[in-house]
């Protein structure tokens, strides 16, 4: 339930800007968006194996508004990122 919200939520956000290549008559007068990227942020949160799933969900978060955006000739990508490196992955050996 909270994915499809989440996804459709996405999709309706997008709706609301304006796509298409950019010219130099267009950025004057009508400024549109021809490049995309979301961003899966707290990326340190997660292990590093973890990250390309990561990627992954937050594609198909976007798949719907993605179809869109790619007719209007849009860049779009996803990545997980992070603003610093708060943890450090690590194998811990437990009571052995």
């Amino acid at each position: 339930m909270f994915f499809n919200d989440m996804r459709q939520a996405l999709t309706q956000l997008m709706r609301s800007f304006h796509y298409g290549k950019r010219t130099l008559l267009r950025r004057l007068f009508s400024p549109c968006i021809d490049k995309l990227l979301f961003a899966a942020t707290k990326a340190d949160h997660i292990t590093p194996d973890q990250h390309e799933n990561l990627v992954s969900l937050l594609q198909q978060l976007i798949q719907d508004a993605k179809q869109n955006a790619i007719f209007e000739g849009i860049s779009i990508d996803c990545m997980g990122l992070a603003s610093i490196a708060a943890t450090e992955s690590g194998i811990v050996d437990h009571h052995g």
